[in-house]
């Protein structure tokens, strides 16, 4: 429920919210992105902020329900092929500072080993 989320994310308890992100529980049932891969969520939800400079989650009528709707994910062909990963993410996370839409935006800084032929 929304005043739980709230509650949640107001604490600090990301824990709480994870098993019941959409995304998470497709992927881990196989039925969406195959063969990618996502960082672990230590930020909180990105989505739906009150317009322009404001830190509050959406206060309109609607008061929807605070989400990570932004994300990335990584396809990663050597670490399906060998179980050696290539990519490695470094850091994931959101930039809640930046104001201007009713999402934050999140970044990721991925170290990608390449193999050159000779």
């Amino acid at each position: 429920p929304n005043d739980e989320v709230r509650a949640a994310v107001a604490r600090g308890d990301l824990d709480l919210l994870r098993p019941g992100d959409q995304l998470l529980r497709e992927h881990a049932a196989g039925r969406t992105f195959r063969g990618m891969r996502e960082a672990p969520i230590h930020f909180p939800p990105t989505y739906k902020f009150d317009k322009g400079l404001s830190r509050q989650y959406d206060t309109s009528e609607k008061q929807r329900t605070p989400a990570w709707t932004d994300r990335v994910l990584v396809y990663d062909r050597r670490a399906l092929d060998d179980g050696a990963a290539s990519v490695e993410v470094r850091r994931y996370e959101a930039e809640m500072d930046a104001f201007g839409s009713d999402h934050r935006p999140v970044r990721a800084e991925l170290e990608v080993r390449l193999e050159v032929a000779a």
